[in-house]
């Protein structure tokens, strides 16, 4: 049975793993991730989770110190569809095959053509840049540019119809020149798409796949059931030896760093934090210790197995966790839920973490059986093996 599956099941994982758009949505957004970390801890600074700290440092730097550390999380968050733009352009250009930068460029300025300069302040619209679209309310749109003005520029450049330059020009210039008529009809297709959206009842591409596309997918994402799936999905495809995380993880993470952007942007505003399904959910209360919460298995296999096989894999195994707090699913659990959402996420970590042993114990206990008795049996084999004095006779010469 198990052989059948594997059959059904491998190809499809490994056409999903190498699938380019989703590596490129996978790899672009880790352009992304350092720097909304980075922005993530200043803001953690102006809001600890402890009552009163606010007003404790109020006395001493002034009641507005927090709008001093808002500004680096606005520097990151705030631009967080241009980041994404940049990361995802420039991975699919590498998986189409065309020159990189350009390709990340051209993904850009796609995503401007089409973005309405229109600011609502003090009831009047004035000229101007608006952050809902270049933040998260904007990934969508840009992961669409992205793949269409790559593709666009792709075809043109493989149909040949660059500007070739004589011998002796430098790389660089010769680059440039070869890029011009590719980007030119790329930047020309999103400029027509421009003018036909302007041309309907929504104003701009942005408010057709805000309203069409992108609400109902964090509707969706947003729910218990939407979770479950992906997870069983996630360890579906790890019970085959694929890694279920990046599989998965292209397709749901977008939803779930859009969806903590909110929440983030509730807090500034000082209003209830609105979804409770999130990237931090997932990585501080779903999969804390690493996939399938091993940190649990962890604790379980040195706690109650004997086998000299099982505890030394646990020892290695158990060794990356306080390895930093550089990525966010690496914090230390308890530490991590108390940094996320106060005292609360602290107990109910620990209390998944003792939920996860006793699931776990029953198992590893098996595994462990078997692991002592292979080890006993060995051990009989060697001793049987040793060359004994006793057993040597000079009659045998």
């Amino acid at each position: 049975m198990l052989q059948k599956l594997e059959k059904v099941f491998m190809p499809l994982a490994e056409r999903i793993g190498r699938n380019k758009y989703l590596i490129a949505i996978r790899d672009g957004f880790l352009l992304s991730m350092p720097l909304l970390i980075v922005g993530s801890f200043f803001l953690l600074i102006a809001n600890f989770p402890i009552p009163g700290w606010t007003q404790f440092w109020g006395r001493f730097f002034g009641e507005n110190w927090t709008s001093y550390f808002s500004k680096p999380t606005d520097a990151t968050f705030s631009i967080m569809a241009i980041l994404a733009v940049i990361g995802i352009g420039y991975s699919f250009s590498e998986q189409m095959k065309v020159d990189k930068l350009f390709g990340a460029a051209i993904s850009l300025v796609s995503l401007f053509l089409i973005m309405p300069y229109e600011i609502l302040f003090e009831g009047k619209t004035v000229t101007g840049i608006p952050l809902g679209w270049v933040g998260s309310k904007g990934i969508f749109v840009g992961i669409i540019c992205v793949f269409a003005a790559v593709h666009i520029y792709s075809w043109v450049d493989k149909k040949g119809w660059v500007i070739k330059m004589p011998d002796g020009v430098p790389p660089t210039v010769e680059k440039s020149f070869a890029a011009l008529i590719p980007a030119g009809v790329s930047l020309l297709v999103f400029f027509l798409i421009n003018v036909i959206f302007g041309m309907t009842p929504f104003g701009n591409a942005f408010n057709f796949v805000f309203v069409i596309l992108q609400t109902p997918l964090l509707k969706l994402g947003n729910t218990l059931p939407a979770m479950v799936i992906a997870y069983i999905f996630l360890h579906f495809f790890w019970f085959f030896g694929i890694n279920g995380g990046s599989v998965v993880g292209a397709v749901f993470n977008p939803i779930l760093q859009t969806l903590s952007a909110e929440n983030l942007a509730a807090l500034q505003a000082g209003q209830s934090i609105p979804n409770i399904i999130s990237q931090q959910f997932q990585d501080l209360f779903a999969t804390f210790g690493g996939a399938g919460s091993t940190l649990s298995l962890l604790i379980a296999m040195l706690l109650f197995c004997r086998s000299k096989r099982v505890k030394e894999l646990g020892k290695l195994a158990l060794v990356p966790l306080c390895t930093g707090i550089a990525i966010p699913w690496t914090m230390p659990v308890i530490v991590s839920g108390f940094l996320a959402t106060g005292w609360q996420g602290s107990v109910l970590q620990a209390l998944l973490l003792i939920l996860g042993v006793f699931i776990y114990m029953p198992f590893i206990k098996m595994m462990d059986k078997q692991y002592l008795a292979d080890e006993t049996k060995t051990v009989e084999a060697d001793e049987d093996g040793d060359i004994s004095l006793d057993d040597l006779s000079f009659d045998d010469l």
